[in-house]
């Protein structure tokens, strides 16, 4: 058999690296094509990717994608390029395949969300997001996701009747796990962290992730006595729809408690993780929710929403609140910041097991099994 992967979505840019998407191919790839050596694997990837030494098995080719338009490439042109090198399965790792049948197509599907939520986009990203999402969910004849909740969702929107395989994510970031005595207050300055007491938030700035609603609840618990040291910290980039965000903090006047600290790596995102509180997550909607399982992994207690698919990554371990009630949020915020020291142990260290249970090597071997099963089909 061979497997025509499109990866366009990889990239060497930091920010996007941290991005949902590009973690998943990497940590994927990293375990997928030295499992079955009989599989011929042909990789396409932009040339702003640096294709790992430890990728470039025997049975793995790699093809440069060719300048142009991004949607086409995934609609029409990878089609013809992977049927002329005589590929037998067609894998797109960011909810997208070609048109045109011919050749039988998996898709990884990692969320639904412009077909839910489609004021959370603007108007050109809708437009192609549920372009190509649509034709993966409608007509590829096989689709990987990373949930039962988005499983449930694309039969539930699409009425999809095809086989859809579920492949739940990973994270590595627990080799980088710190104690919290680890982390001085001038690493904190350094990046930005005024407060020592803080709750930390780690993700892109738009609509989804409903910052709006977590920096209400954290005003309401900021004014009591008890929580007078606290802080709120929002790790991550830029972007789009944000200007709420910035306009609640202002209303709230929380510009002394609110610290946004931009874009973060790895070893920062563990720094900031060792020292806060708790992470508090309280999205909307996510596909799979993998900052949860990161901050599980690096001895965070977790905040989140019981919606989608975070009960999934969060199991019994997560603390939930209902995304659209700031009271909810803020209730949830203060069980978690009132725990006794005992009990905080505990959540920590179920954390920590329930992180180990997620591997990108049972992903990898789930993503195979997917690709074999429809090769026969």
């Amino acid at each position: 058999m061979t497997v025509a992967l499109d990866a366009y979505h990889l990239t060497r840019e930091p920010g996007i690296a941290r991005d949902g998407t590009h973690r998943y191919a990497v940590g994927l790839f990293d375990h997928l094509f030295g499992l079955d050596g009989s599989i011929q694997y042909h990789l396409w990837v932009r040339d702003v990717f640096d294709v790992p030494e430890g990728w470039r098995h025997a049975n793995v080719q790699v093809f440069p994608i060719p300048p142009g338009n991004r949607t086409w490439w995934h609609t029409v042109r990878f089609r013809s390029e992977a049927k002329r090198r005589g590929a037998d399965v067609l894998f797109n790792i960011n909810g997208a395949a070609p048109v045109l049948g011919g050749v039988k197509r998996l898709s990884m599907v990692h969320d639904v969300i412009p077909f839910l939520y489609p004021e959370f986009f603007d108007q050109r990203r809708l437009h192609a997001l549920k372009l190509t999402i649509g034709i993966a969910c409608r007509h590829a004849e096989g689709l990987v996701v990373n949930s039962e909740a988005t499983a449930s969702d694309v039969r539930r929107l699409f009425g999809r009747t095809k086989p859809i395989w579920v492949t739940p994510l990973a994270t590595d970031l627990g080799a980088m796990r710190r104690e919290a005595s680890s982390v001085s207050d001038d690493e904190l300055d350094t990046l930005g962290v005024r407060a020592k007491r803080y709750v930390l938030n780690v993700g892109g700035i738009n609509p989804r992730k409903n910052l709006v609603g977590l920096i209400r609840a954290f005003g309401e618990i900021a004014s009591r006595p008890e929580q007078a040291d606290l802080g709120l910290v929002v790790a991550g980039p830029k972007g789009w729809k944000d200007d709420a965000v910035y306009q609640t903090v202002a209303e709230l006047g929380l510009e002394g408690r609110v610290d946004f600290v931009g874009f973060v790596d790895d070893a920062q995102i563990a720094t900031l993780m060792a020292r806060c509180e708790c992470f508090a997550y309280p999205s909307h909607y996510e596909g799979f929710g993998l900052p949860i399982l990161e901050a599980f992994a690096l001895g965070a207690r977790v905040v989140t929403s019981a919606t989608s698919s975070m009960p999934e990554v969060g199991g019994d371990v997560a603390t939930y609140a209902d995304p659209s009630d700031p009271g909810s949020i803020a209730q949830a915020l203060t069980e978690t910041l009132t725990e006794r020291a005992d009990v905080r142990r505990d959540r920590i260290a179920q954390g920590l097991e329930r992180a180990r249970a997620f591997t990108w090597r049972r992903t990898a071997e789930a993503t195979l099994r997917a690709l074999k099963e429809l090769h026969a089909r």
